[in-house]
């Protein structure tokens, strides 16, 4: 973004302490910090005091290219990391850095991370059951056959519709 933006060195206690600032904040209410050691990271800081680590970016080529041969850049880009705390400083810089390494690259992350969401949103019990049978029990598990048909036989006709998802909360509550 063309404006200035407040930038701070952050660590692990600083980003704890930040507090939202009404007197700092934009008119959309959301205050943002840029990190000084990973260029693009930024801390988002809401009024209800929410933090959250995002990354912008731009990509080359993706405005074409000049006269002169130069890839262009387009807009900017922001993919959200996620919330923090659980989301801790280092793990945030990590993948900043991975989402940069890979726009420089000429690859838009956004698209990479929209396919994978939809392959884990659209996996069924039945579709992970096949896969784990095929990648984890049949190569490491000597006597693999009895233990798929048990859990064919036991587990399968419970489970098999069911969005992983949904089996992850299920399981939780009824441990």
């Amino acid at each position: 973004m063309a404006r200035h933006r407040n930038r701070r060195r952050f660590t692990e206690q600083g980003v704890e302490r930040l507090r939202y600032d009404p007197t700092a904040a934009p008119p959309n209410g959301r205050m943002e910090i840029e990190d000084e050691v990973c260029r693009g990271l930024i801390l988002r800081i809401t009024p209800t005091q929410a933090k959250s680590f995002s990354v912008i970016y731009k990509v080359p080529g993706e405005g074409g290219v000049s006269a002169h041969g130069r890839l262009l850049v387009s807009k900017q880009h922001r993919v959200t990391l996620g919330r923090t705390p659980p989301l801790r400083l280092t793990k945030a810089r990590e993948q900043a850095q991975e989402i940069l390494r890979s726009a420089t690259e000429g690859r838009d992350p956004r698209i990479e991370r929209r396919d994978k969401n939809i392959i884990r949103h659209s996996n069924t019990f039945e579709t992970v059951f096949e896969r784990f049978i095929a990648q984890e029990i049949k190569p490491s598990v000597r006597s693999w056959k009895t233990v798929e048909r048990v859990l064919r036989l036991h587990v399968l006709p419970v489970w098999t519709d069911k969005l992983t998802q949904d089996n992850a909360r299920t399981l939780w509550t009824t441990v």
